[in-house]
């Protein structure tokens, strides 16, 4: 079971929205290892709203469920009598809810693929990169070397907002405590456009705020 990571000797400081043009060099500090308690308050489990409904999806998304729907109907009407009146009748509900469902279970599976992972911590460094594709791509390093890349959607907002220099945060995952690895990120939180962009909105936004404030070095 992972312990906290003590914060003794480090001169913390609060995580604030400032302006780029005067705020000079933000401090960029390393990686701090997170107990199992805060990893599971940062990434929960169960989705939350926002979560919900980043994964309902678009037009296509919600058609294919309905279609979806009126199969699993029709094959529950000509060969829901194998198992049985009652099953018959349980599968009934759960094809009906199915379209409202669906998006409940695809956010809960993002999330406990991330958690798979027995190691998390918060990463703070600078975006290095950007490279333009279907995705943005933003290369983000810290002062000792390491460094990560996160994909994020290819959104006007991203393109127009994003530069090299900022800081970024970030929760990573690994297989293994020294975190040579980085299996898996949260989204990234840029602290002088207050902002946080990924493809899904895994952070419990409000506590993660209250922690970096407590971890990130001034």
């Amino acid at each position: 079971m992972l312990g906290f990571v003590s914060t003794a000797g480090l001169r913390l400081g609060r995580v604030v929205k400032r302006d780029r043009r005067r705020c000079g060099r933000l401090p960029v500090c390393k990686l701090f290892e997170l107990g199992e308690r805060s990893t599971a308050l940062l990434v929960p489990t169960l989705p939350n709203l926002k979560q919900y409904v980043k994964n309902f999806g678009g037009k296509k998304e919600r058609r294919r469920r309905f279609a979806v729907m009126i199969v699993g109907f029709l094959l529950n009407a000509l060969f829901g009598w194998i198992v049985g009146r009652w099953i018959q009748i349980m599968l009934f509900h759960i094809i009906a809810f199915f379209p409202i469902l669906a998006p409940l279970f695809s956010a809960a599976r993002k999330n406990v693929e991330l958690r798979r992972y027995p190691y998390a911590g918060i990463f703070t460094g600078r975006v290095e990169d950007v490279r333009v594709g279907d995705v943005l791509d933003v290369h983000v390093a810290d002062e000792s070397g390491r460094s990560i890349t996160v994909n994020v959607p290819n959104t006007s907002q991203n393109i127009d907002g994003l530069q090299c220099g900022l800081s970024a945060i970030t929760v990573v995952f690994s297989k293994k405590s020294s975190f040579r690895t980085i299996s898996g990120a949260t989204d990234l939180y840029i602290p002088e456009l207050d902002e946080f962009i990924g493809k899904h909105p895994y952070l419990a936004r409000d506590y993660f705020l209250n922690l970096v404030s407590q971890y990130t070095v001034a």
